[in-house]
């Protein structure tokens, strides 16, 4: 009995709106292409190729693996003859550092390549390639977690990382070993109150003082975010992959990132499975421009810029910088990739 088997659709692996017919067809008589259709299954799908820079349509000189969403995770370079061939998932090539930083792999045979992409491969730039793939879609959470960030620290005027706490450094000084020991034996029922002297009362009142002051400070500059953060927002990035990526998100993960923030606890970082700042309305999606993005959606957007246009004062629709405007609950966030995320109120 002939067992029936599914064969490749190499179609599925190009990211839709993107590269000429004359490219994929390049690509796809390559001998890259089983490198891309390696780092597609070992994704489980969850990457497409990109942008292709060819030679006068003659060979591919460089092509990118993106998300589905568009963000580059990595790249793949090659001479005319394919045997001088790079695979880089370098923080200067995706939109995201990852912690096992970069890893550049030369080859001059492209099955090798292929090979260390498998969906067996242990090799370390399969694992690297892992993790930019799992950056890529956490992009925009990443990106949502520094903005909140710099949202609190601009209410605060000066760098936070969690809720103030007593007798920590920034107050003057630190609590001293001394006035720990009197507090510890005091707690314990060593000592009472009445027994503590009047310099170690001083110092407690001094510190706590300036603790619940901070803290004050702190509760407000939350006040403020959550005033920002609630409502719908629509994300707009710019410049990726040759293209935008847009959607929408409620303000699910982002309150419930202040409600960490406010229990004393860092903020969390953008996670799969653990924890997500973007909980999206309307899924994000790639266009190759703007004009390609469907009416609602281009609409909705068009009129937020506007407002926040108007709101600045600017001739220009876009801000041309990293910038919060609390009373408009609008943000925009430059990369230093060179794509620039907006977070819009809907």
């Amino acid at each position: 009995m002939t067992r029936r088997t599914k064969s490749f659709n190499f179609n599925d692996l190009f990211l839709a709106g993107q590269n000429s017919a004359t490219a994929r067809n390049l690509l796809i008589r390559s001998p890259l292409v089983g490198v891309m259709a390696n780092a597609y299954n070992r994704a489980g799908g969850r990457v497409r190729v990109g942008a292709i820079d060819t030679a006068a349509d003659t060979y591919i000189k460089s092509v990118y693996l993106v998300t589905t969403r568009g963000v580059p995770v990595a790249e793949v370079t090659s001479n005319s003859t394919y045997t001088d061939i790079y695979f880089n998932t370098s923080a200067g090539n995706s939109f995201v550092r990852h912690k096992s930083g970069w890893r550049r792999l030369n080859t001059g045979n492209p099955k090798y390549l292929q090979n260390k992409l498998s969906v067996k491969s242990e090799h370390e730039a399969a694992d690297s390639f892992d993790e930019a793939v799992d950056n890529g879609y956490a992009w925009v959470g990443i990106e949502l977690r520094g903005m909140i960030d710099r949202l609190v620290d601009q209410a605060m005027g000066e760098g936070v990382t969690r809720a103030p706490m007593f007798g920590e450094g920034g107050f003057g000084h630190s609590i001293d070993t001394s006035l720990i020991t009197v507090m510890a034996r005091v707690f314990a029922g060593e000592m009472s109150p009445h027994e503590v002297s009047s310099s170690h009362r001083t110092e407690f009142q001094r510190l706590f003082s300036a603790y619940t002051g901070k803290r004050e400070k702190f509760n407000g500059a939350l006040v403020k975010a959550v005033d920002f953060l609630t409502g719908e927002k629509w994300i707009f990035a710019n410049n990726v992959n040759g293209g935008v990526t847009v959607g929408a998100i409620n303000d699910t993960g982002l309150l419930a990132a202040i409600e960490k923030y406010k229990s004393g606890e860092a903020l969390p970082n953008q996670q799969e499975g653990h924890f997500n700042y973007a909980v999206e309305t309307v899924p994000m999606q790639w266009y190759p421009s703007f004009e390609h993005v469907p009416g609602e959606i281009r609409s909705g957007i068009e009129f937020s810029l506007a407002m926040l246009k108007t709101h600045r004062n600017s001739e220009k629709l876009l801000p041309d910088c990293t910038d919060i405007w609390q009373e408009m609950g609008c943000a925009s966030i430059f990369n230093h990739h060179g794509a620039t995320l907006y977070v819009l109120a809907k």
